[in-house]
């Protein structure tokens, strides 16, 4: 691997180094928390790795770390609405 390139770990890695659920760590991407991810598609699917760098700055103190973990030019995932079912308040 060229030296200019970050040594990437895909989600089950990084959580293993984190001493976290894979859960966790997803749901932090979706909340735009905890290490800085590289999404690697644009479907809500799509697979998230992680610069090495970036876990091992996190696991150090992640209190202090501020970085997001969405790069800004990906959205954040809307849920869609409920459709149906029971109306409350009726």
């Amino acid at each position: 691997m060229p030296a200019d390139l970050p040594a990437l770990v895909d989600r089950p890695t990084a959580a293993r180094l984190l001493s976290i659920k894979q859960s966790t760590l997803r749901r932090w991407w979706t909340r735009g928390v905890g290490p800085r991810g590289v999404k690697l598609s644009a479907a809500r699917s799509g697979r998230v790795l992680y610069p090495l760098s970036e876990v091992e700055a996190f696991a150090r103190d992640p209190l202090a770390y501020e970085r997001s973990a969405r790069p800004d030019t990906v959205p954040a995932y809307d849920p869609p609405q409920q459709r149906g079912g029971r109306q409350h308040g009726r």
